[in-house]
């Protein structure tokens, strides 16, 4: 009987235990969200995520169930793509339209990305597909600076410089992907410059072709024709993009401040208050005019876009074609000038003809 307590003990302090079973489960509580730990010493939150059988444990930096949450999302995704990754390499070969695949997959997943940004990716896989159909045949893990070569040569005077920038960096993001899961151990894409882009100087029209170009929308007879002619004047008069037109609401519109709250930017950055210059306070007026009763919640803006509008109405009017975001620079190049020289807009009135 002894010699059984003797060889139990034994037995039991020959055993090794991992760090996480040595530590009370009271240091570890559940928090609202799945995958999602709290440390209890220090507060901090964990991800823990099983992946094809393995756990995962890593810290998250903050004790902020919102900025964890958000990490938590962020990880999740690096953890099974490089999983999906390993296991498309394992199973023979890994191409490079595949990486490009799980790569355009996980900017899709992203919910912090805008629809435009990702449907931007979507075209750029489509461009480099057309361009390079040999991606489906050559291995992501063996891809050679002499194969980059060649793609460069053949795609720069192919494309224009932003969309040839653009797609290197796509490129050159899944190389750091495919050195980080260890498939690759250098990115073949670091040697190529990129092609020097050209800001594009809009053709603006002046005030009287402008005048003249809101006055033929206007009277164009379309189901739409008022529609687009007062969101050209709302983009013009307050210098917004058209996804930042769309997102204003009568309730950003502060008239005692005389300022338009922009707050649905392309960035963060892009929030900002742009200031009521008299002939948006003209269009204002008329809109809430013909709308009767506005509340904070409607938006200013009923149409989203105009485009095929325009290019007829400048070309009746025998003016160059602008497109919604030149219009963007009309406020900035003429506001000074020129603002005093527009009348109120009602249907029928003509502008002055000023030139700036």
């Amino acid at each position: 009987m002894w010699l059984a307590l003797c060889i139990a003990l034994l037995y039991r302090l020959g055993m090794k235990k991992s760090p996480s079973e040595t530590k009370p489960a009271k240091d570890w509580r559940k928090t609202p969200h799945a995958k999602l730990w709290r440390y209890v010493p220090s507060n901090t939150l964990y991800a823990r995520i099983s992946v094809r059988g393995k756990l995962h444990t890593k810290s998250l930096g903050t004790d902020v169930i919102t900025v964890g949450k958000a990490r938590l999302a962020d990880h999740e995704k690096l953890l099974r793509g490089a999983a999906s990754r390993q296991v498309d390499a394992a199973a023979g070969k890994l191409t490079l339209g595949q990486a490009v695949d799980a790569y355009l997959k996980q900017i899709q997943a992203d919910e912090e990305l805008k629809p435009r940004t990702r449907a931007y990716y979507h075209e750029r896989v489509i461009a480099l597909r057309k361009l390079w159909p040999a991606i489906d045949t050559i291995d992501a893990a063996k891809l050679s600076p002499s194969q980059v070569d060649e793609w460069a040569k053949r795609t720069r005077p192919a494309m224009a410089a932003s969309a040839y920038n653009h797609t290197l960096g796509l490129l050159r993001r899944i190389m750091r992907g495919l050195i980080k899961d260890g498939l690759r151990y250098a990115d073949p894409f670091a040697d190529l410059e990129g092609k020097t882009e050209v800001a594009k100087k809009p053709v603006l029209p002046s005030p009287a072709q402008f005048a003249a170009f809101v006055k033929e929308l206007e009277q164009g007879g379309g189901r739409f024709s008022q529609s687009a002619s007062k969101l050209v004047q709302f983009l013009a008069f307050g210098g917004f993009r058209k996804s930042e037109a769309a997102a204003i609401l009568w309730g950003d519109v502060d008239s005692d401040k005389g300022v338009i709250h922009v707050r649905s930017g392309k960035t963060t950055a892009a929030e900002r208050e742009v200031p009521i210059i008299e002939p948006m306070a003209k269009l204002l007026a008329k809109l809430k005019t013909e709308a009767g009763e506005v509340r904070p919640s409607d938006p200013v803006m009923h149409a989203r876009e105009c485009q095929k509008s325009m290019d007829r109405a400048a070309a009746a009017v025998g003016m160059k074609r602008v497109t919604h975001h030149d219009l963007r620079h009309f406020l900035s190049r003429y506001a000074l000038k020129v603002a005093s020289m527009f009348p109120p807009l009602p249907s029928g009135q003509d502008m002055p003809t000023g030139e700036p």
